[in-house]
């Protein structure tokens, strides 16, 4: 019997699946089966499989009669083989050694699900790839990079943990696990996780990183058109499951329909287009969350200020929610343009490089703002690191080498102190710039510029 039976749901997957199945096939974890569930790829990449399967007696082909995400995921469940179950999309790539800790760590604890955390990837350039930490958990929660949960007492599970594919699930839980089997591929594991995330009785979360999960396909789901529709279409299934679930379980439920709407919401905004059916949709889902809020399931107290804001323009209008959004994009594609104009004929340094500096450096990189000399911060201990080959120096340093650069300032807070601190060695304020826009990986694909 095989360790870990690794579900491949695949479609039209040609430039992605060669790097996805190096992965799977290279894992320190010999013990696996690798089921790869085709949908009827014309594209080339059967040619591919075809190879692996010559290569690698592990790997077996199987035939998807529906294109289905959630149909071939099923498919793939009923057939394997392995004590424990694992999912990987056709464009990822895991690290080498996941299905080992994970499945050790399986094993000791007996828990029913065990999963680690993942980076999300945008390929920039040949030579350049950006990174953002995905996590379910803050990283001061987790003691001795474990957390253990009763998965059935922790509702906050629905909006933290987001996905299957973090980890490995023992088979007997996935066996009775359904996914939806609509057309297409977008959100059908919604349904599957919830039931997990219900059922499991004990789950283990570990701090590391195995799952590279790719933002840089423009066919994905995340992108698609149809988004509002697939959201209803999705939750509206999902329903099923929570029928006689406590009411905290439904309030979860709920509320991550509403922050799943803004998502997708966001991510049209970021398209610089309005999709089809996107109103209807979306009226439909308002008068979903606003029945919930007369029927007492959703209460002020679930949401966060923010969130609660954005729930009352969409209950009053969802074209507020669009325009608020629309604004802030605005926004940020205003503080680029003016890094672009400031940097014309001059070098960059980026002051900050924590999350937001290097974010902001795979944006100017990505859409050709400039170049970037150094960092620079204030913490000593950065000082003499280096990120894609670029210099990170005290703020001193950094003027007294580039002081007729283009300063850019990355802080969500501190940026006023750091300005101060520039104009006091004699930077001009026509060279300093400030962002302040945070970090959403969307952005790599709209129009910056």
């Amino acid at each position: 019997m095989p360790k870990v039976s690794v579900i491949v749901p695949c479609l039209n997957m040609r430039q992605y699946i060669t790097n996805c199945l190096d992965s799977i096939t290279n894992q320190t974890l010999e013990e696996i089966e690798i089921l790869v569930v085709d949908a009827g790829s014309t594209d080339g990449t059967l040619d591919i499989l075809n190879m692996f399967t010559q290569t690698d007696e592990r790997i077996r082909l199987i035939y998807s009669k529906k294109k289905s995400y959630g149909y071939q995921v099923n498919l793939g469940i009923r057939q394997a083989a392995g004590q424990y179950i694992a999912i990987v999309d056709a464009d990822d790539r895991i690290d080498a050694d996941m299905y080992e800790v994970l499945y050790k760590q399986a094993v000791c604890s007996d828990a029913d699900y065990v999963k680690g955390t993942a980076k999300s990837f945008y390929t920039i350039s040949d030579d350049f790839i950006y990174y953002m930490p995905l996590m379910q958990f803050p990283r001061t929660e987790y003691r001795n990079g474990i957390i253990e949960v009763i998965p059935a007492e922790r509702t906050d599970l629905l909006t933290r943990d987001n996905f299957l594919w973090y980890g490995i699930f023992k088979q007997e839980l996935m066996k009775d696990i359904l996914l939806h089997e609509s057309p297409g591929a977008a959100f059908q594991d919604l349904g599957g996780l919830l039931q997990t995330q219900m059922r499991a009785r004990k789950a283990i979360y570990l701090k590391e990183a195995f799952y590279e999960y790719r933002q840089d396909n423009a066919a994905s789901s995340t992108y698609n058109p149809k988004g509002f529709q697939f959201v209803w279409e999705e939750y509206t299934w999902a329903e099923q499951f929570i029928v006689n679930a406590s009411d905290d379980w439904r309030a979860a439920f709920y509320r991550k329909l509403f922050l799943h709407t803004l998502s997708i919401g966001y991510t049209m905004t970021a398209t610089g287009s309005v999709w089809e059916n996107s109103q209807e949709y979306l009226h439909m889902i308002r008068e979903k969350l606003r029945s919930k809020l007369i029927e007492g399931i959703l209460k002020k107290e679930y949401f966060s200020r923010d969130e609660w804001e954005n729930l009352q323009l969409l209950l009053k209008n969802e074209n507020e929610v669009y325009d608020k959004f629309l604004k802030e994009q605005l926004g940020r594609r205003q503080q680029f343009i003016k890094i672009k104009e400031t940097a014309r004929n001059k070098e960059i340094v980026i002051f900050g490089c924590g999350n937001v500096g290097f974010f902001v450096y795979a944006q100017i990189r990505k859409h050709g703002l400039g170049r970037v000399a150094v960092f620079c911060d204030n913490q000593l201990e950065k000082h003499g690191l280096v990120y894609d080959k670029v210099l990170v120096l005290s703020p001193e340093e950094a003027v007294k080498r580039h002081a007729e650069a283009c300063f850019v300032i990355t802080s969500g807070k501190d940026f006023e102190d750091m300005e101060k601190q520039l104009l006091f060695m004699k930077i001009p304020k026509s060279q300093i710039c400030i962002y302040t826009g945070g970090m959403d990986m969307r952005l790599f694909g709209a129009s910056l510029i």
